[in-house]
């Protein structure tokens, strides 16, 4: 919508159009608990993490954001390892999609009252669309491949170091 003011000029007063702001200055609005659950079961841990971080950013919490991510890092390395040492093969994929769902459970009580405050303070915004999420989705869940290989690479030179110490110490 555009608006019409008078500026004044050298030879007297003139129209000028101003347009409505470009959506680049204007803050993005974040994303709903819901869609950070979404996120975080097709994706895994560390995807719904940085949605949650960015959404936290959105809404002005930047000190929460930045301790966010580094702690779901640490967590999904842990769940990686636990995956790697104590399940058995066979039940890794349940576990696996046990964890996910949980995670679909737990991301959205992370952001859930500040989002709501976000809400009352912004009536008219809508929150962002969860399929625009889906890129940082993408990008978390090669974060948590990642975080699996070097997981399981960690325990796996752990387990070879405490085998062939125990090979050399027979007596």
């Amino acid at each position: 919508m555009d608006t019409t003011e008078n500026a004044l000029h050298r030879d007297g007063a003139r129209s000028v159009t101003i347009a409505p702001p470009s959506p680049s200055k204007t803050a993005k609005a974040p994303w709903g608990p819901k869609a950070v659950g979404l996120i975080a079961l097709f994706f895994g841990p560390v995807a719904g993490a940085w949605v949650v971080a960015i959404s936290l950013r959105r809404m002005g919490h930047r000190q929460s954001a930045r301790k966010f991510l580094p702690l779901a890092i640490v967590v999904a390395a842990v769940e990686c390892a636990m995956l790697a040492i104590w399940i058995p093969v066979a039940l890794n994929p349940f576990v696996g999609l046990a964890a996910e769902f949980a995670f679909l459970l737990i991301f959205p009580v992370f952001m859930k009252k500040k989002f709501s405050e976000w809400q009352a303070t912004h009536p008219s915004a809508v929150p962002s669309n969860g399929w625009n999420a889906i890129g940082w989705g993408l990008l978390g869940a090669f974060v948590f491949i990642a975080i699996y290989i070097l997981a399981f690479v960690a325990v796996a030179a752990v387990v070879t170091i405490l085998h062939s110490s125990k090979s050399w110490n027979t007596r």
